[in-house]
């Protein structure tokens, strides 16, 4: 893909919270893991606070935005979102990247942190693929 890792989140947040295609289809397009995708999702706010703690609510997943249940950014509570779901539906939403970055943190985002997974998954694959041919050669030895 040729777009930067900060361009390629934002677009997977937009395909998936503004349009109705399977997770599938936008991996695809945007050249990414299912996994990689799932990791570049960021949630979107949700109408109203969490009762036992006062923090905003938001929707992790498109279908907890369908159904109008959200949860709590803080304690992590499910809540029905204020609003009915024609009203959520209709409601123009554009995802931005996050502007404050963590203090000393690698992973301030979306994009870093997909390549942190792509790197630790290459790192697991190499350490299965090694350990695969230790025991074929044990085994033929043997």
């Amino acid at each position: 893909m040729d777009a930067t890792p900060n361009d390629a989140a934002a677009e997977a947040n937009r395909l998936y919270w503004e349009t109705e295609l399977p997770v599938g289809d936008i991996a695809a397009r945007l050249d990414l893991s299912r996994r990689a995708l799932y990791e570049a999702i960021r949630p979107v706010p949700a109408d109203g606070q969490c009762a036992a703690c006062g923090a905003t609510l938001e929707y992790s997943k498109r279908s907890s935005r369908t159904h109008g249940l959200a949860t709590c950014s803080s304690c992590g509570a499910q809540a029905a979102a204020s609003g009915t779901a024609a009203e959520r539906e209709t409601e123009p939403w554009t995802w931005s990247p996050p502007t404050r970055m963590a203090r000393g943190s690698l992973l301030a985002g979306p994009a870093p942190s997909m390549w942190v997974l792509a790197g630790a998954a290459l790192a697991g694959a190499l350490c299965a693929a090694g350990a695969t041919l230790l025991v074929i050669r044990s085994r033929a030895r043997g």
